[in-house]
């Protein structure tokens, strides 16, 4: 499996992803799950959207043209969340925003 976190929105077709528990949910209308060995994997029925920020899964690695438009992560970047929603980055910390100045 390929993992890529996206740097900005992305439309996908023809693509062979990975979804489980939110991103399933919120697609679910949008493709149609695989079967026999393929159990977890899903076929686009139209074009899927994910948001910038958003970890995608695919079975093959996405072509030329994403390839600025997402990071390609590690094994040991990706980490499973709890709950079985979508995977969370193990370096992703709390950044802190910067403070707006004020003009008096």
């Amino acid at each position: 499996m390929n993992s890529y976190r996206t740097l900005v929105p992305i439309t996908l077709r023809g693509v062979v992803l990975k979804l489980e528990g939110d991103q399933l949910r919120r697609r679910q209308n949008f493709v149609r799950a695989l079967e026999g060995e393929n159990k977890g994997l899903f076929a686009p029925i139209t074009e899927v959207q994910f948001k910038a920020g958003e970890v995608v899964v695919t079975r093959d690695p996405l072509p030329k043209v994403f390839w600025d438009k997402v990071e390609k992560m590690s094994s040991e970047q990706r980490a499973p969340s709890a709950d079985g929603d979508e995977p969370k980055l193990q370096d992703d910390s709390e950044e802190e925003k910067p403070k707006k100045s004020r003009k008096k």
